[in-house]
């Protein structure tokens, strides 16, 4: 057991009396989370916060213990104030915009379509009353590590300026993206139940939301769409496949090359019995991944990472742990095993339907179960009710299904900000293993990012558009 030490101000709403409860490890083998967790039965309320917090007590009390958290009415002023229709449409109604098409069975999310408009259009549907579209995630370009060009799409690259890129809670996270989230939902639509690969801070301008939350120990039951590979300690999940391998912070194990083992190799180390083994597969797959991208027989006539871990070295005494040895002798025993297959996030094909349309296949951050099903099948979950100006601020890996809800003509209206989340053993100044973060978020165009404050680290060494 772990203890989580988050103590509420008496700004909170408190629900649990306090949040000190020990947390227990998941009994699933893949499943590391090592976060606050719903601990009663049934329904529970979320806790929340009433007048100011600074970003470190904010950090200290849910951002490191991964607690789920509501702040009301923290956007009633300053530049929120602006975002009526109107003024949208005059600063970005030319922007040209993928929105989502309610799908046959009228939902949007995992099965609508996409076609391509301009946001002024999307506006002039909402204000007509027209229901079927829903504004989300756009796609931004990537450079060749694949990582974001950008931190935000159009509409929201638009309103660089009205918009803040880093808000002042967040401390020392670095923001991957913005998003803009918007339609017309008289009677309620719903995103269906998945989870994020991102801390969010998710602010409600217009309209009414409403959020069933599972945590990320329960990934396993979920009956996920994605083939479940590990749910770090802070709550982050990756699938099977070296592509999808990540640090804690979200940084792909491909990108940091031997930094890589180190870090599973700690992982590996904390975890016990079948947790144990799953992070060694994880592990291999790791060794694999760099001895084959640092290995060109066809370029230096050397020998293919199978031929050398071959002969003698596979017989020898067991090496010792974090040895070349032993990592030679785990990448034998992976390529004796096959190349596991990969679940890379879902491609988009072609809608029937008409030029200009894109349907989304399942993605696999997605489960298969519906919100009823879930409240049926696990003991606690977390119910949260937006109303304007509220914030909601939900660690990353936490299972949402969020039902949005317009009761005008203006439509319901939503901005978000994912974080890449921090490692377990990271603190307020220093969120993260290294500077990775920081050193994208530099290299950026100063004309779509601003820096959040320094944290002094020095250069120590994938998100699915649903309807929220």
């Amino acid at each position: 057991p772990v203890p989580v030490a988050c103590t509420p101000d008496a700004g909170e709403r408190d629900v649990d009396d306090d949040c000190d409860e020990v947390i227990e490890a998941s009994e699933s083998p893949s499943v590391l989370y090592r976060g606050y967790r719903p601990q009663g039965q049934g329904q529970e309320s979320v806790h929340e916060v009433r007048g100011e917090i600074t970003a470190r007590d904010f950090f200290d009390k849910y951002v490191r213990c991964r607690r789920p958290v509501v702040l009301r009415d923290r956007a009633r002023d300053g530049a929120w104030l602006n975002f009526t229709n109107r003024w949208l449409e005059e600063k970005a109604g030319g922007a040209m915009c993928h929105v989502e098409r309610r799908s046959r069975a009228g939902e949007f999310g995992l099965s609508a379509t996409k076609v391509r408009m301009s946001f002024g259009d999307f506006l002039k549907r909402v204000r007509s009353g027209e229901d079927s579209f829903y504004l989300t995630t756009q796609e931004i370009a990537t450079d060749s590590s694949g990582r974001p060009v950008r931190q935000c799409g159009p509409p929201v690259s638009d309103l660089v300026g009205d918009v803040p890129l880093h808000p002042p809670l967040f401390g020392h996270l670095v923001v991957s993206n913005i998003n803009m989230w918007m339609g017309r939902s008289p009677a309620g639509s719903s995103s269906g139940l998945h989870h994020d690969f991102h801390d969010n801070l998710y602010i409600v301008l217009r309209g009414a939301k409403r959020f069933f939350l599972l945590p990320p120990s329960d990934a396993a039951g979920l009956d996920l769409h994605g083939a479940l590979g590990l749910v770090h300690p802070n709550g982050l999940i990756n699938y099977r496949g070296i592509v999808n391998m990540t640090r804690e912070d979200g940084v792909p194990l491909e990108l940091v090359g031997d930094k890589s083992l180190d870090h599973l190799t700690a992982l590996a180390d904390r975890a016990e019995g079948d947790m144990a083994e799953t992070v060694e597969e994880q592990i291999q797959y790791a060794f694999r991944y760099v001895l084959e991208s640092s290995a060109d027989p066809s370029a230096s006539g050397e020998e293919s990472p199978r031929q050398e871990v071959s002969g003698a070295a596979a017989s020898s005494p067991v090496p010792a742990p974090g040895s070349p040895a032993r990592k030679r002798r785990r990448l034998d025993k992976v390529w004796d095993e096959g190349r596991s297959e990969a679940c890379p996030a879902a491609p988009s094909r072609t809608s029937p339907e008409g030029a200009g349309e894109t349907e989304a296949l399942a993605p696999n951050h997605f489960s298969k179960i519906t919100e009823a099903q879930a409240r049926a099948t696990f003991p606690a979950w977390l119910d949260v009710r937006l109303r304007p100006g509220d914030m909601l601020y939900l660690p990353a890996g936490w299972f949402h299904n969020v039902t949005s809800t317009s009761s005008d003509d203006d439509g319901h209206l939503a901005f978000n900000y994912w974080a890449h989340p921090p490692s377990t053993h990271g603190s307020f100044e220093q969120p993260y293993d290294d500077s990775y973060w920081e050193d994208w978020l530099r290299s950026l165009s100063t004309s779509t990012s601003d820096s959040p404050p320094s944290s002094g680290q020095g250069s120590r060494g994938r998100e699915r558009s649903v309807p929220e």
